[in-house]
């Protein structure tokens, strides 16, 4: 008997063992099979069903930066975009403004905001990505698919359970599956909100003179050179002046520092040779009152 009931418990764990490998061959053909149904369905043209990543680049030049400025953040928010970052650079005296700004636009408008930032200015550089993400998509919602079904069942199994190391086992199972699904439920939230949000990177740079970007003769590109050079050269000698200007104070407090340093230098100089003097006096004094009793040197012998 006891042969017997081993026996049994033994075809019954090889029948369970070949049920999930038939199972699990099962599923990975069925898988196959909507992977191959997936890229036929894209490779025969349906773009509506593709994950598209749409970004997108700008160099723009204004003279009017602040125009420039104003139509961007007006149009971001008519678009239903918002800004995700912005910083702004120079303004100070004579130096032209710069701004990085970073953009999320809608990806279906993101054509028309191109055109609204190349009709208020001078694009000098443009650069545009697309990343299809459909596979990455579709891995990780599969992913979602067979860990909630693992949770409905870990769910089931607890509630059927009898012994406490049961409970704690699938407890254990049920903790790492509800942490694995947040961490999948993640990557679908930033893979729908790359989707649905194309970036859009402006560089705006404020000039005197708009760049040029058709084709111009030699003695055009010469003369705007010239005048380039002239530019920044007179741009320089403001500079310069302004700061001499600026640092007038500065150079008052140097100047009276080293006047003082200078006066304390020559008054003790000046204590210095009267010392040495008196004591010089003194020395030769005494030396010829003890000689001839007057003080004075005795004269010279002929």
């Amino acid at each position: 008997m006891k042969n017997s009931g081993c026996l049994f418990l033994v075809l019954v764990f090889i029948l369970s063992i070949v049920m999930l490998f038939s199972c699990a061959a099962g599923m990975m053909s069925d898988s196959e099979k909507a992977d191959d149904n997936l890229e036929n369905d894209l490779s025969g043209g349906e773009v509506s069903s593709r994950k598209l990543v749409k970004n997108a680049s700008l160099d723009v030049e204004t003279k009017d930066f602040d125009a420039l400025h104003d139509m961007l953040e007006n149009t971001v928010k008519t678009l239903e975009g918002y800004v995700e970052s912005k910083q702004i650079t120079g303004g100070s005296g004579s130096s032209m403004r710069r701004a990085t700004i970073v953009a999320r636009i809608p990806a279906e408008k993101l054509d028309t905001f191109i055109a609204a930032v190349k009709a208020a200015g001078n694009v000098t550089e443009e650069s545009s990505s697309v990343k299809d993400v459909t596979f990455n998509y579709i891995d990780v919602e599969s992913r979602l698919n067979a860990l909630r079904t693992e949770e409905a069942t870990l769910l089931s199994l607890i509630e059927n359970a009898e012994s406490l190391d049961s409970i704690l086992t699938i407890h254990t199972r049920l903790t790492d599956v509800r942490a694995t699904i947040e961490y999948y439920e993640s990557q679908m939230r930033q893979l729908d909100d790359s989707v649905d949000y194309s970036t859009v990177k402006l560089y705006v740079y404020e000039v005197e003179r708009i760049t040029v970007t058709e084709k111009t003769s030699i003695w055009t590109r010469i003369g705007n050179n010239l005048s380039d050079g002239f530019k920044n050269v007179w741009l320089f000698l403001k500079e310069l002046f302004v700061f001499v200007l600026s640092a007038i104070p500065y150079l008052l407090i140097i100047g009276v520092f080293a006047a003082l340093v200078t006066l304390i230098v020559k008054l003790a100089g000046k204590r210095k040779i009267k010392n040495n003097y008196k004591g010089n006096g003194g020395v030769n004094g005494a030396g010829n009152g003890s000689a001839n009793g007057y003080g004075v040197y005795p004269p010279p012998e002929k």
